[in-house]
Protein backbone atom coordinates (compact mmCIF):
# COMPACT_ATOMS: atom_id res chain seq x y z
CA UNK A 1 0.00 0.00 0.00
CA UNK A 2 1.16 3.17 -1.10
CA UNK A 3 -0.02 6.67 0.39
CA UNK A 4 0.38 9.69 -0.77
CA UNK A 5 -0.82 13.69 -1.67
CA UNK A 6 -1.64 15.41 -4.77
CA UNK A 7 -2.27 19.34 -5.63
CA UNK A 8 -4.35 19.85 -8.61
CA UNK A 9 -4.95 23.44 -9.78
CA UNK A 10 -8.35 23.93 -10.98
CA UNK A 11 -8.47 24.85 -15.03
CA UNK A 12 -9.97 28.28 -14.03
CA UNK A 13 -7.16 28.88 -11.61
CA UNK A 14 -4.56 28.77 -14.52
CA UNK A 15 -5.66 31.94 -15.82
CA UNK A 16 -5.33 33.52 -12.36
CA UNK A 17 -1.59 32.19 -12.13
CA UNK A 18 -0.75 34.58 -14.64
CA UNK A 19 -1.97 37.45 -12.36
CA UNK A 20 -1.06 37.73 -8.76
CA UNK A 21 -3.88 36.04 -7.79
CA UNK A 22 -4.13 33.53 -5.38
CA UNK A 23 -4.86 29.87 -7.38
CA UNK A 24 -7.69 27.60 -6.33
CA UNK A 25 -7.05 24.03 -6.13
CA UNK A 26 -7.93 20.38 -5.09
CA UNK A 27 -5.70 18.86 -3.05
CA UNK A 28 -6.22 14.79 -1.93
CA UNK A 29 -5.15 11.80 -0.52
CA UNK A 30 -4.42 8.55 -2.13
CA UNK A 31 -4.05 4.98 -0.93
CA UNK A 32 -3.26 2.66 -3.43
CA UNK A 33 -1.89 -0.43 -4.14
CA UNK A 34 1.82 -0.55 -5.02
CA UNK A 35 1.33 -3.62 -7.29
CA UNK A 36 -1.47 -2.51 -9.29
CA UNK A 37 -2.16 1.28 -8.67
CA UNK A 38 -5.77 -0.16 -7.85
CA UNK A 39 -7.75 1.13 -4.64
CA UNK A 40 -6.73 -0.47 -1.39
CA UNK A 41 -10.50 -0.10 0.69
CA UNK A 42 -13.68 1.32 0.09
CA UNK A 43 -13.50 4.35 1.52
CA UNK A 44 -17.46 4.23 2.01
CA UNK A 45 -16.77 1.35 4.73
CA UNK A 46 -12.79 0.21 5.35
CA UNK A 47 -13.55 -3.00 5.88
CA UNK A 48 -15.36 -3.95 2.56
CA UNK A 49 -13.08 -4.23 -0.50
CA UNK A 50 -13.31 -1.09 -3.04
CA UNK A 51 -16.07 -1.11 -5.49
CA UNK A 52 -14.40 1.78 -7.70
CA UNK A 53 -11.42 3.22 -8.68
CA UNK A 54 -12.89 6.58 -7.26
CA UNK A 55 -11.66 4.84 -3.64
CA UNK A 56 -8.10 5.76 -4.80
CA UNK A 57 -8.55 8.98 -3.29
CA UNK A 58 -10.30 11.67 -1.46
CA UNK A 59 -10.30 15.34 -1.33
CA UNK A 60 -8.87 17.30 1.26
CA UNK A 61 -10.05 20.18 3.23
CA UNK A 62 -7.11 21.97 3.49
CA UNK A 63 -6.23 24.25 0.87
CA UNK A 64 -2.49 24.61 -0.77
CA UNK A 65 0.14 21.83 -0.92
CA UNK A 66 -0.80 19.47 1.55
CA UNK A 67 2.23 17.92 3.41
CA UNK A 68 3.48 14.08 3.19
CA UNK A 69 1.32 11.29 4.93
CA UNK A 70 2.69 10.08 8.46
CA UNK A 71 2.25 7.40 10.76
CA UNK A 72 2.08 7.81 14.48
CA UNK A 73 2.43 4.75 16.52
CA UNK A 74 1.11 5.97 20.18
CA UNK A 75 2.17 4.40 23.35
CA UNK A 76 0.15 2.79 25.62
CA UNK A 77 -1.41 4.25 28.35
CA UNK A 78 -0.02 2.34 30.70
CA UNK A 79 3.20 -0.12 29.19
CA UNK A 80 3.96 -1.37 32.98
CA UNK A 81 0.80 -3.47 33.11
CA UNK A 82 -0.90 -3.49 29.63
CA UNK A 83 -1.75 -6.49 28.30
CA UNK A 84 -1.88 -8.13 24.59
CA UNK A 85 -3.67 -5.90 22.22
CA UNK A 86 -3.81 -2.64 25.30
CA UNK A 87 0.43 -2.70 24.39
CA UNK A 88 -0.10 -2.38 20.62
CA UNK A 89 -2.40 1.44 20.73
CA UNK A 90 -3.80 1.60 16.77
CA UNK A 91 -1.64 3.68 14.62
CA UNK A 92 -3.31 6.87 13.64
CA UNK A 93 -2.56 8.53 9.79
CA UNK A 94 -2.45 12.15 9.55
CA UNK A 95 -2.06 14.63 6.60
CA UNK A 96 -0.96 17.60 8.13
CA UNK A 97 -4.18 18.32 10.88
CA UNK A 98 -6.13 16.10 8.54
CA UNK A 99 -6.92 11.91 9.22
CA UNK A 100 -6.46 9.57 6.30
CA UNK A 101 -9.09 7.49 7.18
CA UNK A 102 -9.99 5.00 10.07
CA UNK A 103 -10.50 1.45 9.49
CA UNK A 104 -7.70 0.43 7.22
CA UNK A 105 -7.33 -3.39 6.72
CA UNK A 106 -3.75 -3.14 6.03
CA UNK A 107 -2.64 -2.36 9.42
CA UNK A 108 0.68 -0.49 9.09
CA UNK A 109 3.89 -2.04 10.90
CA UNK A 110 6.76 -0.15 12.38
CA UNK A 111 9.67 -1.28 10.33
CA UNK A 112 13.47 -0.46 11.34
CA UNK A 113 15.98 -1.34 9.57
CA UNK A 114 19.68 -2.13 11.02
CA UNK A 115 22.87 -3.38 9.26
CA UNK A 116 26.04 -4.27 10.93
CA UNK A 117 29.27 -4.19 9.65
CA UNK A 118 29.14 -1.47 7.36
CA UNK A 119 30.98 2.32 7.96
Amino acid sequence: MIQFTTYEPNSASTTASASCARASARTGSYTISAYTGAPVYDRESPEDPPDSVDDRDTELAQGGLAPEVVWLFPSPENPTTCVGAECRPDPVCLVGLESCGVGLNLAPVRTFWRQTGVN
